[in-house]
């Protein structure tokens, strides 16, 4: 019988730091391994993921780093990776557990005879930073205004927040028939 021979990359581990705060730039490092009996020649690239769990669902890509000089990787051989990524800065996002998640050749462009051995992960705290939060106080204008005249309407805005609010924002005026 003929056997064929086929590359099989490997993340062997991923390093991380152990917390981070949303919006933060980490530093992730690994290592992948060609564990088949022939060199993996394809060029490819490997990918980073900030997740919930390892089997990316619901998987934010940080980045695709090109493998370069790693290819061809003889059967055996390993290289390091290495990237510097900013975690997503979402409000909607709980503190708590998530993964940083490495998956050799993430896109597939290196055939393999396992496709199921291509990631591994390590675990991050995160937590959110402080936040501004705007609150709209004081609103004071006419009892009663006539269509097409101008009226003027005063309010306060306070940052009632544990962040500076910088940048700009808008602010929107609604007028309603409810009090």
């Amino acid at each position: 019988p003929v056997r064929l021979q086929e590359a099989d990359l490997m993340v062997e581990s991923v390093s991380t730091a152990a917390s981070a705060l949303q919006g933060q730039a980490i530093d992730v490092t690994w290592v992948v391994k060609n564990i088949g009996d022939a060199a993996a020649s394809t060029r490819w690239s490997d990918r980073v993921h900030f997740a919930a769990s390892p089997d990316l669902s619901g998987a934010t890509v940080l980045t695709n780093r090109p493998v370069g000089e790693a290819s061809p990787l003889a059967p055996g051989a390993s290289y390091n990776g290495s990237a510097r990524v900013a975690l997503p800065l979402n409000p909607n996002l709980a503190a708590g557990n998530y993964v940083v998640v490495v998956v050799a050749d993430g896109a597939n462009q290196q055939p393999e005879s396992d496709e199921n051995n291509n990631k591994a992960s390590s675990g991050i705290a995160v937590t959110p930073p402080p936040f501004p939060d705007l609150v709209v106080s004081n609103i004071l204008g006419p009892e009663v205004g006539v269509a097409g005249q101008v009226v003027d309407l005063v309010w306060t805005v306070a940052n009632q927040g544990t962040a500076a609010a910088t940048g700009p924002w808008s602010e929107t005026i609604s007028l309603s028939g409810d009090e």
